[in-house]
């Protein structure tokens, strides 16, 4: 969406928030209501509470669904041009301006209720109130290169310890119905403003690992815009998938084909539309009206995931590509994400682990996503073994595991008889999952890789290669048990 449009569709947002709101029902109406999951709660607001007050706070925000908080604003710029910080910062400007510590203690309690936290970051209460001048756009440089930092240090500080309770960061961006909204010139200088400071403001996304989540999704506003750009130039009737390359909102295409993608029966059943039904007419020349249903209708979840068939191709590498390897996939719903994982990932032959599992996490970003998800399997009393790098990682951040060689230490005569080899282990059936990333594609890497991934198909063993989809999976079987599915006929949802 260009920014001038989103500049229009921010001013409409209290509209939109107010049309959301529970509302009573006319007589002999059904009353809906809306159910929200997310709240703020702010610093000073809880800056007497003990450990009881904290508990009964929780378990009643728990109690009433509540899955997501803001903290109010962690740092605050004043207008006497002092701060008020709640986190013991180290950067020079925040010296000195520490009320006290509001981030430990509602991280830690986030934690123990499973609550997801995002930081509130306003920073300053008329930070936007002068974008459309060229003063107020360099005022406000100042202030974007210092969320900058903001968010950094807390990432760099907060994140390894509570990598799943920390959700994310949280940005204010009300516009003032002030002069430069009454006409398009005004517009346009809002629109060119923000979109400079979001530019600054989005930096950190990308060294963060996706920490800021901006709403609309602006990439797919771009694929968007894209498919139906390509769709006026090659003139389709009828349906047509695409595959994109994205990274940080360059969006290129790898390939179009003009037939119905495996996902298009998928989203028609999670959406119960039959968009066969509509590209037929559509063929024919009928033009049926667009569906309005959205994903936000609903309540349970759908996942899709593939079938590999690996073990029938000898020495193949089961690492994925960009290329179609799979040769089937089972779509199932639950009743949230968890659910419909597993029914959808042990549908097509993986397996829960029983007690031990062997990681090698790939780069330090990628162990440092799956560190959380390290950390529940110990909790859950499972025992871990990993390769070198990872071995020392998890240590280090007091997650205990067992360390393991690759298939080219094994003759080195300082780890023989101190530790077992990975590859004898999953051979001998010590090994209920692998969890095989690799963190670049030396030739050393991609041999020792190989192998393990390979012997964990020769072997039948449970076999991820990507970090995300092996943290989902976790965190579904660790939350989830096999009895806890329920079962249940695709008109029952």
């Amino acid at each position: 969406m260009p920014l001038r449009n989103t500049v229009c569709a921010l001013a409409s947002a209290w509209a939109l928030a107010c049309s959301m709101l529970p509302h009573a029902a006319a007589a002999g109406e059904e009353n809906h209501v809306t159910h929200l999951d997310g709240t703020f709660i702010q610093p000073w607001l809880y800056m007497t509470y003990d450990d009881a007050q904290w508990d009964a706070e929780m378990q009643a925000m728990k109690d009433t669904g509540i899955q997501y908080l803001i903290m109010g604003d962690v740092a605050n710029h004043n207008a006497d041009g002092s701060w008020t910080v709640y986190y013991p910062s180290e950067l020079d400007f925040l010296s000195g301006y520490t009320v006290y510590d509001a981030l430990e203690p509602i991280l830690f309690y986030c934690d123990k209720y499973d609550i997801k936290l995002y930081l509130g970051m306003g920073l300053d209460c008329a930070w936007n109130s002068d974008i459309a001048s060229e003063a107020g756009r360099e005022a406000n440089r100042q202030y974007m290169e210092q969320c900058n930092q903001i968010t950094s240090e807390l990432y760099n500080k907060y994140k390894a310890s509570y990598p799943d309770t920390y959700y994310g960061f949280y940005f204010v961006t009300e516009l003032y119905n002030t002069i430069y909204m009454d006409t398009d010139t005004g517009i346009d200088a809002y629109a060119e403003g923000l979109e400079e400071m979001f530019t600054l403001v989005l930096e950190p996304a990308v060294l963060n690992n996706g920490m800021v989540c901006p709403f609309p999704d602006t990439a797919a506003d771009e694929f968007r815009v894209f498919v139906h750009k390509l769709n006026i130039i090659v003139n389709i009737s009828g349906p047509f998938n695409i595959q994109f390359l994205a990274r940080e909102n360059a969006i290129k295409v790898i390939e179009c084909n003009l037939r119905a993608s495996r996902s298009f029966p998928f989203v028609s059943k999670v959406l119960k539309i039959d968009f066969i039904e509509l590209a037929t007419k559509v063929m024919l020349g009928l033009h049926p009206a667009a569906p309005q249903k959205s994903a936000f209708d609903l309540d349970y979840v759908g996942v899709k995931s593939s079938q590999f068939s690996f073990a029938r191709l000898e020495e193949a590498d089961p690492m994925l590509g960009v290329d179609m390897s799979s040769t089937g996939e089972v779509g199932c719903l639950g009743d949230d994400l968890n659910e419909a994982l597993l029914k959808s990932v042990l549908s097509v032959g993986q397996r829960i682990p029983e007690r031990r599992i062997l990681l090698s996490t790939g780069d330090p970003l990628q162990k440092a996503d799956m560190l959380g998800a390290c950390r529940l399997l110990v909790d859950k009393g499972y025992e871990l073994y990993a390769t070198g790098g990872t071995y020392k990682y998890l240590v280090e951040n007091s997650v205990p595991a067992t360390k393991v060689l690759w298939p080219s230490e094994c003759d080195n005569p300082n780890f023989k008889g101190r530790f077992k080899p990975a590859l004898e282990m999953i051979q001998n059936k010590e090994i209920d999952m692998v969890i095989n990333i690799p963190k670049n594609f030396s030739e050393l890497e991609l041999s020792n890789g190989y192998q393990i991934r390979r012997a964990a198909i020769d072997f039948n063993v449970t076999l991820f290669t990507n970090a995300r989809l092996a943290t989902a999976f976790i965190r579904a079987f660790c939350s989830t048990s096999v009895n806890d599915i329920h079962i249940k006929s695709w008109d029952q949802y």
